[in-house]
C-alpha cells in the first residue's frame, strides 16, 4: 500500500507550484525606483554588501580611513556626507572600530532595521515567504516519493527524493527581490571606462554587482592595510567573511553570496 504515498508525492508540489505561480497583490507604481544604492545592497546580500557598500561611499567622500593599527576611523573632515544615511552612519566611526565589528556599532544596527521595515513594507522582503511555505510543501513530498517509489525502482525513489529536496532548497534561497536585482544589473553594467565613473555610479555599482564592482573601479581598496582588507584570522579568533584570497591576507567579503547567477 506504499503507493499510496504518491498521492501526497504528486498533490504536494502541485499545491506548492499554485502558491509560487500565484500573482501577488500589485506594488504601488513605482515603489522601487526610489530605493537607494544601500537598500539595494542589503537587498542582495544583507548586512555584508550593505556594510560595504557604506564603506564604499564614505572612502569616496574622504570621510573614513584605516589607522596605523588596522581600525577603521572617521577622518579629520569638518564636513559631513550631505547623504543623510552616510552623515548618520558616519557617527560609526567614533571611537575607531575593527572592520568585523562595524556591523555591531548602534548607527549601523539603527540603519539595517529601518532598511528592513522598508522592504517588509514594499512586500521585497517578508516574515514568511510563500517561497518557505512552497518550500516545507515540497520538501515534505520529498520522502512520501521515496517511499511511494521503493517498490517499483529503489533508483527512481531515490532520484524522486534528490530531485524534491533540490527544488525546496532553490525554494528557499529564493530572495523576493532576485527579479528586481538581475533587471537592475543588466540596466547597470560596469563603465567600460572606471576612471570615468562618478562617486554615484562606483556607489551603485558595488551595490549591484559588489566584489566585481570593487575590482573594476577600486582595484586597491582590498590590498593590505587599505579600507576593506582585514586580518588573517589566527587561532582562537572569531572567523569572518573573506574573499577566499588565500596566503597571509584577506579582504572583506562584497556579499557575493546572494545566489543569483
Amino acid at each position: 500500500m506504499r503507493w499510496l504515498l504518491l498521492v501526497p508525492a504528486v498533490v504536494l508540489p502541485v499545491f506548492a507550484a499554485l502558491l509560487t505561480h500565484r500573482p501577488t497583490r500589485a506594488r504601488p507604481p513605482g515603489s522601487d525606483q526610489d530605493l537607494t544604492p544601500y537598500q539595494l545592497a542589503w537587498l542582495r546580500n544583507g548586512t555584508q554588501a550593505f556594510t560595504v557598500t557604506v564603506l564604499v561611499a564614505l572612502h569616496l567622500a574622504g570621510q573614513v580611513e584605516r589607522l596605523p593599527d588596522g581600525r577603521l576611523s572617521r577622518t579629520e573632515r569638518a564636513d559631513t556626507p550631505t547623504d543623510p544615511v552616510l552623515a548618520t552612519l558616519r557617527a560609526a566611526f567614533a571611537p575607531p572600530v575593527e572592520l568585523d565589528d562595524l556591523p555591531g556599532r548602534g548607527e549601523m544596527r539603527q540603519a539595517l532595521k529601518q532598511i528592513d521595515a522598508v522592504m517588509v513594507e514594499r512586500r521585497r522582503a517578508r516574515p514568511v515567504r510563500r517561497g518557505d511555505l512552497a518550500g516545507v510543501l515540497v520538501l515534505a513530498a520529498a520522502p512520501a516519493a521515496v517511499f511511494g517509489l521503493l517498490d517499483l525502482s529503489s533508483v527512481l525513489a531515490w532520484a524522486a527524493g534528490a530531485g524534491f529536496t533540490g527544488a525546496a532548497i532553490r525554494l528557499f534561497a529564493r530572495a523576493p527581490g532576485t527579479g528586481l536585482l538581475k533587471a537592475l544589473q543588466a540596466a547597470h553594467p560596469l563603465h567600460e571606462q572606471p576612471n570615468r565613473a562618478s562617486a554615484e555610479e562606483i556607489v551603485l555599482a558595488v551595490a549591484l554587482h559588489g566584489r566585481p564592482a570593487v575590482e573594476h573601479y577600486l582595484p586597491g581598496l582590498t590590498e593590505p592595510g587599505e579600507l576593506l582588507w582585514r586580518r588573517p584570522v589566527r587561532p582562537g579568533d572569531r572567523p569572518g567573511s573573506e574573499f577566499g584570497t588565500g596566503g597571509s591576507t584577506a579582504a572583506y567579503s562584497c556579499g557575493d553570496g546572494s545566489g543569483l547567477p
